[in-house]
C-alpha cells in the first residue's frame, strides 16, 4: 500500500507543479480522497525535494555557471541565478519556520481554506495578466528576487500555487 500512496504523491507532484495551481492542495485532496488517515507530511516533503533535485539536475548547467563578477570593484549579483533564487526563498523560509514553530495552523484539513486560496491564487493571476507590463525582457535583479519571494509565502497556504505566485509576481 505504501508503494501505491509513493505513486500518487509522485504522479500528482509531477502534473501539478510547475502548473498556476497548487500542487501540496492536490496532495491533500488525494489524502481525502483515498481516506488516509495518518500524516502524509513525510511523502509531501519527499515529493517537493524530489522535484527540487531534479529541477537542479536539469538546470544543472546554469547552476554550474555561478560566478562573481567585478565591477567598479563591487560585486554583481545581478545575474547570478542561484544567489537570486536564494534571496528570493528568504521570505518563504523565514515565514515558514514562524509558522512552523510558533502556531498549529492545520490548513490541508479545511478544504474550504484550499478552495478559498485557488480561487484568490486565480484572481491574482487574472489581475497580472490583464493590468501589468508582460516585458520580460528586464533582468532579473534582486529586488525583483525579494518581490518573488514575498508572493512565494501566500503559496504555504494550500490551495495556493508556487508557480502562480511567482507569474504573478
Amino acid at each position: 500500500m505504501e508503494n501505491f500512496k509513493i505513486i500518487i504523491y509522485s504522479l500528482i507532484q509531477g502534473i501539478t507543479e510547475f502548473l498556476p495551481v497548487s500542487s501540496s492542495a492536490h496532495l491533500y485532496l488525494a489524502q481525502g480522497f483515498f481516506n488516509w488517515k495518518e500524516s502524509l507530511l513525510l511523502f509531501a516533503l519527499g515529493a517537493h525535494l524530489g522535484t527540487l533535485l531534479a529541477v537542479m539536475f536539469h538546470q544543472r548547467k546554469v547552476f554550474s555557471e555561478i560566478n562573481f563578477k567585478e565591477k567598479n570593484n563591487k560585486l554583481s549579483l545581478k545575474n547570478n541565478i542561484l544567489i537570486l533564487a536564494l534571496i528570493a526563498s528568504i521570505p518563504v523560509i523565514t515565514v515558514g519556520a514562524i509558522v512552523v514553530l510558533f502556531f498549529k495552523i492545520d490548513f490541508k484539513t479545511n478544504l474550504l481554506i484550499i478552495a478559498l486560496a485557488s480561487i484568490f491564487g486565480g484572481i491574482l493571476l487574472e489581475i497580472a495578466d490583464n493590468f501589468f507590463s508582460k516585458d520580460n525582457k528586464n533582468k532579473m535583479t534582486i529586488q525583483k528576487s525579494l518581490l518573488v519571494g514575498i508572493f512565494q509565502v501566500l503559496a504555504i497556504i494550500p490551495g495556493m500555487s508556487r508557480s502562480g505566485t511567482i507569474i504573478t509576481a
